[in-house]
C-alpha cells in the first residue's frame, strides 16, 4: 500500500504564508511553460512543498522519481497550494510519468 505524503489528521494550511514562488510556478503552469511534474521544482524548493504538505522530504523525492507513487489526494493537494486545477498538476504528473517511462526503457535496452 502507498502511504499518502500527507499523514491522516494532517491538513494543510492555505492560510498560512505561502511562498512566493507558488505563484511563479502558477504562472509558468498557465503559460504553458511548465509542462512536465518535476520542473516546477525548478523554480520552488522541494522541500518548501514536501514542508507545507506536511511529508518528509526524502519521501517526496522518492514519489517524484516514481511519479505514479503519488496518490491523487497528493496531487490534489499540490494544486490546492499552487491555486491551479486538479486537472491542470494531474496533466504534469501524466507528462512526468510519459519522460520517466521513456528513460527506464532506455535504461532496460
Amino acid at each position: 500500500m502507498i502511504s499518502p505524503i500527507v499523514e491522516p489528521g494532517k491538513f494543510i494550511s492555505l492560510a498560512m504564508q505561502k511562498d512566493e514562488r507558488y505563484k511563479a510556478v502558477k504562472r509558468l503552469i498557465e503559460k504553458g511553460d511548465i509542462t512536465e511534474f518535476n520542473q516546477m521544482f525548478t523554480f520552488i524548493p522541494k522541500t518548501v512543498v514536501a514542508r507545507d504538505l506536511g511529508a518528509a522530504p526524502a519521501r517526496f523525492s522518492e514519489k517524484m522519481n516514481q511519479i505514479e507513487k503519488f496518490t491523487l489526494q497528493d496531487i490534489f493537494s499540490i494544486a490546492r497550494l499552487l491555486e491551479v486545477e486538479n486537472i491542470a498538476v494531474l496533466k504534469l504528473a501524466a507528462n512526468q510519468y510519459q519522460v520517466q517511462a521513456k528513460t527506464k526503457t532506455k535504461q532496460t535496452s
